[in-house]
């Protein structure tokens, strides 16, 4: 009985180590998988500040074309309209 005991006590005794030694490798594993959650937030903020840069950047090149566009639309209907006249003057001649 007391061989049994004394092996009983052995692998109680493997096992307390084999649970510390489990509770310090989960805790690592938590602080690793903690820094890598804030590395990829600090990265996901950093996209989405560029990515409203790039937009911001966009929205105004397309601001500046549909000003263009609105521009020329105008001069367009401006020259048709003195074409349109030079036209009938020169017709009536």
């Amino acid at each position: 009985m007391s061989d049994q005991l004394k092996n009983i006590e052995e692998k109680l005794s493997q096992l307390v180590t084999m649970v510390a030694s489990l509770r310090t490798e989960q805790q690592s594993m938590r602080q690793e998988m903690n820094s890598m959650r804030e590395e990829m937030d600090q990265r996901f903020d950093q996209l989405r500040q560029e990515m409203n840069q790039r937009f911001d950047q966009l929205q105004k090149r397309i601001d500046d074309v549909s000003q263009s566009v609105n521009f020329l639309v105008h001069k367009t209907g401006e020259h048709d309209k003195d074409i349109y006249i030079l036209k009938q003057r020169v017709m009536s001649l």
